[in-house]
């Protein structure tokens, strides 16, 4: 039997204060989560971690967060950083870089909140169709 491939999704999840969550990223990730589970693979989605925060914003420290994020991406084929600015999810995709996991960058024209699940879904798609490969190039799996 073929291995699932585990992907690690890496994006905004604050509008950038670290205090308010960017809910349209969290429900990209979230959709891009349900739909990599569909085609077999094993994805991780931090992004489900703001109902920790919901219960209890103070009870892990950002630091632990980030520690967390990178033993899981130590675990991961690839990372699929979706877009939109984000201090955590740079320095995610620079460890998982140093750490020799494959980091696949959508920008916007690849998946957006606006988009169609189907158009998204097409676009992951196409960035995971060659999995295990060493580099790839923003926009280049288009």
């Amino acid at each position: 039997m073929k291995k699932p491939l585990w992907v690690y999704i890496s994006g905004t999840m604050t509008n950038g204060d670290g205090q308010s969550f960017n809910m349209g990223a969290i429900a990209v990730a979230t959709r891009v989560f349900l739909y990599l589970i569909n085609k077999g693979c094993v994805p991780i989605c931090p992004h489900l971690s703001v109902f920790c925060q919901f219960l209890d914003a103070n009870l892990v420290p950002y630091e632990k967060w980030l520690a967390l994020d990178k033993g899981y991406i130590d675990k991961c084929d690839l990372v699929l950083r979706l877009p939109g600015p984000s201090k955590g999810a740079d320095i995610e995709c620079a460890y998982a870089r140093e750490v020799g996991v494959t980091v696949i960058e959508a920008d916007h024209n690849d998946i957006d909140v606006h988009m169609t699940l189907e158009q998204m879904c097409k676009n992951i798609t196409e960035a995971i169709q060659a999995p295990r490969m060493t580099e790839f190039v923003k926009g280049s799996f288009k």
